[in-house]
């Protein structure tokens, strides 16, 4: 499980951002989704920006520093359930990735590296995801 005392370390400073700087992101990302945008979150998209509030808003959850955690990278099942358009198909996924855990939201953390694309599974997974997001089913 990666920590850090300073708070994130991937995506994230080790000092604080500036406060207008995040009054833009949390602007931005407010707007930007009132206005019908979508957003497809992979990897640690979920750790990044804990001081933002609509960041996790926006992903409907967040990683929780100090409970979260993944195993090492490796080739794994993922076994999708069905009910959602974006999970018809395959109904499972073997990629080389890290799985995580103890999130308190849904998310597709795969993306360590180019390997996890090696994964057709993955990959239709992501299509239909960027399919479903721009509302084409």
């Amino acid at each position: 499980m990666q920590e850090s005392p300073k708070g994130p370390g991937i995506g994230n400073p080790g000092t604080p951002r500036p406060a207008d700087r995040l009054r833009a992101v949390e602007d931005g990302v407010t707007g930007y989704l009132a206005a019908g945008g979508a957003v497809l979150a992979l990897h640690l998209s979920i750790g990044s920006l804990p001081e933002a509030p609509a960041w996790s808003r926006a992903l409907g959850g967040r990683w929780q520093w100090g409970r979260s955690g993944h195993p090492d990278l490796g080739t794994a099942t993922v076994h999708l359930s069905s009910g959602h358009p974006v999970v018809t198909g395959p109904a499972d996924i073997v990629v080389d990735d890290e799985r995580y855990f103890d999130l308190d939201v849904a998310d597709d953390g795969s993306g360590h590296d180019v390997r996890s694309f090696d994964s057709a599974g993955h990959v239709a997974f992501l299509a239909r995801a960027v399919r479903w997001l721009l509302r084409e089913i």
